[in-house]
């Protein structure tokens, strides 16, 4: 008899009362008390002119396809309209000054003159617009709150970020956020540690309250507009990776406001590459990451008939979101990898003692990597490659893996395999009682 996968046994979570929404959350049919939350949402999409314009589109047509116009943003180095909805350049308002100390700008000088010239920028190099991208983040924090104060933006209350390969389950953010006063300093999101900063990843999506975006803005009040880092609140961003790192840093060190880690609710990972178990079964979905152009559609259609199928009676949890990715499960696969570093299990060979220093690194076959997982009661997957096996108390199914070039000239590839019949039973025997809602961490 197989031993029960244990849920959820490290954090603390609360239960809270869920109200079915017939409808659309930014519905006015919507009466469930989180829809009104909806409606000061404010969802910025940030992009850029080298970004492939069709993921911005396809994100138009089916994730903010529900979405008030006025409760949506989209900023990036250049001014155009995407059917027909604006997209505004957060470097316009840069003084020449500013633009002239960091050598990425010349990408947006070259972008303009493009643009001007009736060109597509989009044939620019896209790892310049990456080396650029970092320098949006805090204008727009900056920007969104000038438009708020000088009365050219509707005063919002919660603040999302995101890319346009983010997925949002709109139902559970809002919910999440119904819990908190939007007027206190709240800071949310999928936590990332770097040095002495914690930051929220930004492809993943992260939330600032009013109250945040208050504080942020009067540390700015002492930079002269000409400073050369007056759009970055005066911090030089040149030597970091990142603009959400940027941000944060400027929350942590100015205005004393750190993240609240909502992981895994917020999530940089695909269904595909989610990794599923007793730790996230029962936890809502709030976002996803890298969901692109035809496999946001295809998510989005799956979760709109799911929410018609159960009547919307509940949240959409991970439990819900594996059912998205079950078929695609088989028992094996070749040249793939199905688990996670952090996840992996290393088994001692049948032919050494396990007190060896590497007893995964001598498996002699696919078929002895698969009898290790048999004989584990817990473990659902493994993967083979050379001589080196690993198991997993998690499902995933994971990425394809090209095969590792040895000397020789010969190759090592990878064959993932699955206990197709244990994960059935697993997944299909274990519920969920209630939705659980995890508390930050940090």
């Amino acid at each position: 008899m197989r031993s029960p996968v244990p849920i959820n046994t490290g954090r603390l979570y609360d239960v809270w009362p869920w109200t079915r929404c017939p409808s659309s959350l930014f519905d006015k049919t919507c009466t469930a008390p989180r829809a009104a939350v909806a409606q000061d949402v404010l969802i910025v999409v940030k992009t850029g002119g080298t970004e492939q314009i069709s993921r911005l589109k396809d994100q138009l047509d089916t994730l903010l396809s529900t979405v008030p116009k006025e409760n949506v943003l989209v900023l990036s180095d250049l001014t155009e309209k995407v059917d027909s909805v604006p997209v505004l350049d957060i470097f316009a308002d840069l003084s020449p000054n500013e633009r002239k100390h960091y050598p990425e700008f010349e990408l947006y000088t070259q972008i303009q003159k493009l643009q001007k010239e009736g060109q597509d920028t989009r044939m620019l190099n896209a790892k310049g617009g990456w080396d650029l991208d970092k320098y949006k983040n805090l204008p727009m924090a900056r920007k969104i709150w000038r438009d708020m104060q000088e009365g050219n933006m509707r005063k919002m209350k919660w603040f999302l970020f995101i890319d346009t390969d983010t997925y949002i389950e709109w139902d559970n953010l809002a919910e999440l956020l119904s819990h908190f006063d939007a007027s206190s300093q709240y800071f949310f999101g999928s936590p990332v540690w770097v040095s002495d900063v914690v930051f929220g990843h930004g492809g993943t999506g992260y939330v600032l309250s009013y109250g945040t975006m208050e504080a942020l803005n009067k540390v700015s009040s002492s930079i002269p507009l000409d400073d050369p880092m007056y759009s970055q609140y005066g911090l030089n961003v040149t030597s970091l990776c990142c603009g959400d790192l940027a941000l944060a840093k400027v929350l942590q060190d100015k205005a004393d406001i750190t993240i609240k880690g909502f992981w895994p609710m917020f999530n940089g990972e695909i269904p595909s590459s989610t990794t599923y178990g007793g730790e996230i079964w029962c936890e809502p979905v709030v976002s996803l990451h890298h969901i692109g152009e035809k496999n946001l559609a295809a998510l989005w259609r799956w979760v709109e008939d799911w929410k018609k199928r159960t009547k919307s009676v509940a949240p959409l949890l991970f439990k819900d979101l594996f059912d998205y990715i079950a078929a695609d499960i088989s028992a094996t696969r070749n040249d793939w990898d199905n688990t996670e570093e952090g996840h992996r299990i290393y088994p001692p060979s049948p032919s050494q003692s396990a007190s060896s220093s590497t007893p995964h690194k001598i498996f002699t076959s696919f078929e002895q990597c698969r009898a290790a997982c048999e004989a584990d009661v817990l473990c659902f997957q493994f993967v083979f490659q050379g001589t080196s096996c690993a198991l997993a108390h998690t499902i995933r199914i994971g990425r394809p893996k090209d095969p590792e070039k040895l000397e020789g000239g010969q190759e090592e590839r990878s064959y993932s395999g699955w206990m197709v019949e244990r994960i059935r039973h697993w997944t299909t025997e274990t519920s969920c009682k209630d939705a659980r809602w995890v508390r930050s961490n940090p």
